[in-house]
C-alpha cells in the first residue's frame, strides 16, 4: 500500500519588479483585491499576496539588493539569479508546500534548512536540495504556522480572501519548463502527488485553475506577468 505524501500545496511565488507594478493588471484586469504585504527583515525581500481558499499568489522582490547579495551569498539560494529571471534564464517561480498534520518525518528531498530574522525563532523552512538549480522552481516547506490557514487568521496581516469574479479554491497548478530542461526528482514527485503539475512547455508560465475552472473562462497575464488564471 502506497504511503500518503506528506505534503500538499500552500502556496506559490513569482519573482517581480521592486514595489510589484505588475500587480498593476490583477487589479485593473483582473479584478483581484490585495490580500496583504510583507517584508521578510534580513532577507531583504518584501511581497504582495492575493489569498484564495486554499493557497495564496505571493509577488516577490528584492527590497534591498546589496542586502539580499549577504543573504544569498550566506545560503547559496541565488536569489538575484532567480529575481532576474527575464535576463538569468532562471525559473521565475517558487512553490511553498506545508505538511499534512500527522506529517512529521524528515524528508530526503527537503534537506536544507533556512533561516532568516524575519521568521520565529528555531524555525525554518525546509528547502529542495535543486535550490541551486535555478532552471526550476525553489520548492520548500514552511513550518506550521505559516502555513495558509494559520496565517489567514491573522486578520492585521491578510485583509482578504474574496475577489469580485467569485473564485475560492485553487484546484489544480501547472508549471511549464521550457522544453529541454531535464526534471528533477522532486519534481516528479511533487507532479505524482500533489495539485502541482510540473513538465516541459514552451516558456516558464504558471497556470493557476480555480474551482475546476467552473465559469469557463481564462485570464492571461503575459507578457505582464507568466501567470495564466483560469476560473
Amino acid at each position: 500500500m502506497e504511503t500518503k505524501f506528506p505534503v500538499e500545496l500552500d502556496h506559490f511565488f513569482v519573482w517581480v519588479q521592486p514595489k510589484a507594478p505588475e500587480a498593476k493588471i490583477l487589479f485593473d484586469e483582473l479584478g483581484l483585491h490585495r490580500s496583504g504585504y510583507g517584508e521578510h527583515t534580513g532577507q531583504a525581500t518584501a511581497s504582495e499576496f492575493f489569498f484564495f481558499e486554499n493557497a495564496y499568489l505571493e509577488l516577490l522582490w528584492i527590497d534591498d539588493e546589496e542586502k539580499v547579495k549577504e543573504d544569498s551569498y550566506r545560503t547559496t539560494m541565488r536569489w538575484c539569479d532567480r529575481s532576474r529571471w527575464r535576463e538569468t534564464g532562471a525559473s521565475p517561480f517558487g512553490v511553498g508546500l506545508h505538511r499534512l498534520a500527522s506529517a512529521e518525518e524528515e524528508l530526503a528531498l527537503f534537506p536544507l534548512r533556512y533561516s532568516a530574522e524575519w521568521m520565529l525563532p528555531e524555525t525554518y523552512l525546509e528547502v529542495s536540495d535543486t535550490s541551486k538549480q535555478v532552471t526550476e522552481p525553489l520548492y520548500f516547506i514552511v513550518p506550521e504556522y505559516m502555513a495558509v490557514a494559520n496565517v489567514k487568521q491573522f486578520s492585521e496581516i491578510i485583509t482578504t480572501d474574496i475577489h469580485p469574479w467569485g473564485d475560492k479554491k485553487v484546484t489544480s497548478v501547472r508549471i511549464s519548463l521550457p522544453k529541454g530542461e531535464e526534471l528533477s526528482p522532486i519534481a516528479s514527485e511533487i507532479s505524482r502527488h500533489t495539485a502541482i503539475a510540473i513538465e516541459p512547455g514552451d516558456s516558464y508560465l504558471l497556470e493557476l485553475t480555480f474551482d475546476r475552472g467552473s465559469q469557463g473562462k481564462t485570464f492571461d497575464a503575459r507578457p505582464t506577468l507568466p501567470i495564466v488564471f483560469k476560473y
